[in-house]
């Protein structure tokens, strides 16, 4: 009796210690299957911020132009969906980038409008327009006429300079010399040459100002001086004399103090002398002359080019 006692004492202490054992196998399997889920959740997490992180690096390359941005995603994701894209792009951006610092600082008009066309770029496109924009202000300015200014403003409506070129297109216009005023100017020249041929004092007067600021190599001069020092260019051995303007008369004007318009010409002169003795036959000259509002010659100054 003792003995089946001990036997079911012995078998009552057996069921627990086996209960034991499963729930401690149970317990290992779940810290196992915990682990595993957590390395292929890390793992999961890791893919997911790795493909967030390359999405991300790739927007940043959408309107960019700093070859340095492709170089760092072709590095991080070598294997990405989008690397040929990115090297083609890049590729293609070098190339752009070294054809505009080519014409950055001395590029002509042509060198821009040649970059738009091979690039067609919004961004650069606008870089070109403004550097083409500036080169044709500064032709406008170096010309300085009406037809420059006009041809400015037809161009760029809306340009950057559009408001001094209307400005200078006003200035332009009232100092245009008219054909009307060219011709009184040209007309002036011939008949104060005229009187200068024929060493003709009494017909001086009809072309000069009463005093010139300069006459020749001399300055403040009157009316009686400039006739004086034509004379001495005169002697007996001079049959006659005859000074004659060329076929080039350029004009400018300018508005002075009083409101008043005065004009500067500049033309060539040929003389041709008749004489009885060895000696010059034939001069050509370049010749600056001054005028007020009344035409009248203000100063004259001839400089010898040539003689025979």
């Amino acid at each position: 009796m003792a003995k089946d006692l001990d036997k079911k004492s012995g078998g009552a202490m057996e069921q627990p210690r086996k209960k034991r054992r499963v729930w401690l196998r149970v317990l290992i399997w779940l810290v196992v299957l915990l682990l595993l889920g957590g390395g292929v959740a890390a793992t999961y997490y890791h893919v997911e911020k790795n493909k967030e992180s390359e999405a991300a690096c790739y927007d940043i390359l959408t309107n960019n132009y700093e070859p340095a941005d492709y170089e760092d995603f072709l590095t991080r994701f070598p294997g990405s969906v989008h690397a040929e894209e990115v090297r083609k792009r890049l590729g293609a951006l070098r190339q752009m980038l070294n054809a505009w610092a080519a014409i950055e600082r001395t590029g002509t008009k042509s060198d821009y409008v040649r970059f738009k066309n091979d690039f067609r770029n919004p961004r650069f496109d606008h870089l070109c327009d403004a550097k083409i924009d500036s080169l044709d202000w500064l032709s406008a300015q170096h010309i300085g006429t009406v037809a420059a200014y006009e041809s400015y403003l037809l161009q760029h409506a809306d340009g950057r300079y559009a408001f001094e070129a209307q400005v200078a297109l006003e200035q332009a216009r009232a100092v245009m010399v008219h054909p009307s005023e060219q011709a009184a100017i040209g007309d002036a020249i011939e008949g104060f040459l005229r009187a200068f041929s024929n060493n003709d004092e009494m017909s001086y007067g009809f072309y000069l100002a009463p005093t010139l600021d300069r006459f020749l190599s001399k300055t403040n001069v009157s009316q009686a001086e400039v006739a004086a020092m034509i004379s001495t260019m005169y002697n007996e051995h001079i049959m006659s004399c005859r000074f004659s303007r060329g076929d080039t008369l350029s004009v400018t004007k300018q508005i002075v103090d009083d409101g008043k318009y005065a004009y500067q010409a500049t033309f060539s002169i040929d003389q041709h002398i008749e004489r009885d003795n060895d000696g010059k036959t034939y001069g050509q000259y370049a010749a600056e002359a001054s005028f007020d509002h009344h035409y009248l010659i203000t100063s004259f100054t001839m400089k010898e080019v040539s003689r025979r």
